[in-house]
């Protein structure tokens, strides 16, 4: 399979993980508590500091996700899809050593050989970001965009952000399948071209 076809694939399943949450709540209370308790959670599992803490917050989200009494097969192909990603772009940690330059700043290098320190860099930083992202996906699978929106109101947030918010929503999908289509256009033939090393970092 050529890479243009797969990033056009990855490219249309991030479309459809933001239309799967677009559901209706399973509540209309206490809306604005809940998205509240999205933001802690999911703060608190990006910056977490131990494998621990990270596997629970993940254990903690699939026991949210089954509360709705929903199908998990919408939250987990959006786990699995945050897994690939975060995967791809993590691969380099494993070949990075830290050199402390002086007390404040903190310079990475790249060697060509696997390190322990950056295998245990990329393992924290995987689980964070599934901790992080399986748990705001579990809650707003149980109140759908509409009620992440309702919940923001009540919180009192900007208006402005809130239709930055609402924007994403409906444009995101629409922008995602327009730039999946391009790549397979005339105007895209330059990807038939490109290395599998220069597309990662395009990625």
């Amino acid at each position: 399979m050529k890479l243009t076809k797969i990033a056009k694939q990855f490219l249309e399943s991030l479309a459809e993980v933001v239309e799967t949450l677009n559901i209706e709540p399973i509540t209309r209370r206490g809306q604005s508590l809940i998205v509240l308790l999205a933001l802690v959670l999911t703060g608190a599992a990006a910056f977490s500091k131990s494998l621990l803490l990270s596997a629970s917050f993940f254990v903690l989200s699939f026991l949210i996700a089954c509360a709705g009494g929903k199908p998990l097969r919408p939250w987990i192909r959006i786990v699995s899809l945050t897994l690939g990603w975060v995967t791809l772009v993590s691969i380099p940690l494993p070949f990075m050593t830290h050199i402390k330059s002086d007390a404040i700043t903190l310079a990475l290098t790249i060697s060509w050989r696997v390190n322990s320190n950056g295998i245990y860099i990329m393992i924290m930083f995987i689980l964070r970001t599934i901790a992080a992202a399986s748990i705001f996906t579990s809650i707003v699978y149980l109140i759908g965009w509409k009620g992440m929106v309702r919940g923001l109101v009540g919180l009192r947030v900007p208006r402005e952000i809130i239709m930055l918010l609402l924007s994403s929503i409906v444009n995101i999908p629409l922008l995602l399948r327009e730039v999946a289509k391009m790549m397979l256009a005339r105007e895209a033939r330059v990807f038939n071209d490109t290395r599998l090393k220069d597309l990662w970092a395009i990625l």
